[in-house]
């Protein structure tokens, strides 16, 4: 990373700051000490080292650091997952190399990101509300055909399929 020498990692997760003079203005220097660094929080939750070396600065994550220096990656495998799901949990024990894949999946068991269904889904709105949706089942059941209950709810005719069939909105019950 080009911070050997400035900087070490610890498998706790610690990033040190080493002593070093440092060129300060006007040809000066300015005697920096050895110092365990505080880590900063990102917006998603990770902790972030503040490395600096003469005017460039970096914010590395702190899980990235340790496993890069401390983590065998035989598979050559490209993301690091907290085992314990705690982001800011950066022991070398807590983590393991892991495709964006097997990341995602341990995120979903472990309860960290949660399945959202129907109107949850996020920024993509639905034309479909839960209620239409117990309404169309309703309709299913007495035998009101695909295409009358698609025009009256303004949707495809397939969408209403998907519904009867469960391949969508399957965790709605009437």
């Amino acid at each position: 990373m080009g911070y050997e020498g400035l900087y070490e990692i610890s498998s706790l997760g610690r990033v040190k700051s080493l002593s070093r003079d440092r060129k300060a203005n006007k040809g000066s220097t300015r005697k920096i000490y050895e110092c365990i660094t505080k880590p900063r929080i990102s917006g998603s939750g990770y902790c972030q080292a503040f490395l600096c070396k003469e005017t460039k600065r970096k914010y590395p994550l702190v899980h990235r650091l340790v496993a890069l220096h401390f983590l065998l990656n035989p598979e050559n495998k490209p993301h690091v997952n907290h085992i314990n799901g705690i982001k800011t949990d950066n022991r070398l024990d807590n983590l393991e190399w892991c495709t964006r894949s097997e990341n995602m999946r341990h995120a979903f068991i472990t309860g960290l990101v949660r399945v959202r269904y129907g109107e949850q889904r996020g920024k993509k709105v639905c034309k479909l509300s839960l209620e239409n949706v117990k309404e169309i089942k309703s309709m299913i059941n007495i035998g009101i055909s695909n295409k009358q209950i698609a025009e009256k709810f303004k949707v495809n005719a397939v969408t209403i399929s998907n519904i009867k069939t469960g391949s969508t909105w399957k965790h709605v019950s009437v």
